[in-house]
């Protein structure tokens, strides 16, 4: 009777011995997993705060991007809606004064007439001139040119002879600048157009960097709960061991 209490007594002290060694290995690693555990937490956190600056700064650019994109187009609206006026105001006074011309100046006899060739003095002298050799032009026929002519001045917007060749000249120069001010809109449109591409392309990025701190995320959440339960293991251990000593 006495050998077994001795042998039960030698075992129970042999698995107390036991338990008190898994208890400080089980000790040591309960405080690793919850130092592990405080620094995932922290990283979560972290990592929330940095998906929300993400979508703020999506939301951000976003904004921005589509309001360029309404600026851009306004812009070129605006410009296109002035080409096409003075094109339009142009090209109408580009064709009464070739009709004007072209009832001026037959097609065999049409030249450039230049400010005072067409002078009133001076066409007076040439009548005067006609009269006396006996070549005059008939009166009806003066008075068709002289009629015409001043249809002409009143097409191209002046009051004196001498300033219709300016007037074809300045709108000459209309119509260049008109054609630069094209050229310049529709480069402005293709520097616009990159932008639109490049806050594009950055708006991806974003995507991109969001969902992949999402999924880490994701995955430490879910290793979260483990590690939670690990650690009630570890606190049953140490209160069993602790009762045992």
């Amino acid at each position: 009777m006495q050998m077994e209490a001795d042998t039960v007594r030698k075992k129970y002290q042999a698995v107390k011995a036991s338990f008190k060694s898994d208890a400080c290995l089980y000790s040591c690693c309960l405080d690793e997993l919850e130092k592990s555990i405080r620094e995932q937490d922290n990283e979560i956190e972290r990592l929330q705060k940095v998906k929300m600056e993400a979508i703020e700064l999506r939301e951000t650019t976003k904004e921005t991007l589509t309001k360029q994109e309404l600026e851009a187009f306004q812009k070129s609206k605006e410009r296109e809606s002035i080409i096409q006026e003075y094109r339009t105001r142009v090209e109408d006074r580009k064709i009464e004064l070739e009709r004007l011309e072209r009832l001026i100046f037959p097609a065999a006899q049409r030249q450039i007439v230049r400010g005072d060739d067409l002078d009133t003095g001076r066409k007076s002298r040439t009548l005067g001139s006609a009269r006396g050799t006996g070549t005059a032009p008939p009166q009806s026929e003066i008075d068709r040119l002289e009629e015409i002519f001043v249809k002409l001045r009143n097409a191209t917007g002046v009051s004196q002879t001498s300033q219709v060749l300016d007037r074809f000249l300045a709108q000459r120069a209309t119509r260049e600048k008109l054609k630069r001010m094209q050229t310049s809109t529709e480069a402005e449109k293709v520097q616009l157009e990159k932008h639109r591409q490049q806050l594009t392309a950055e708006i991806e990025m974003l995507k991109f960097a969001e969902t992949k701190d999402a999924d880490q995320l994701v995955y430490m959440i879910i290793q979260v709960p483990s590690l939670k339960n690990r650690k009630k293991e570890g606190n049953l251990f140490r209160h069993f061991f602790q009762k045992c000593r």
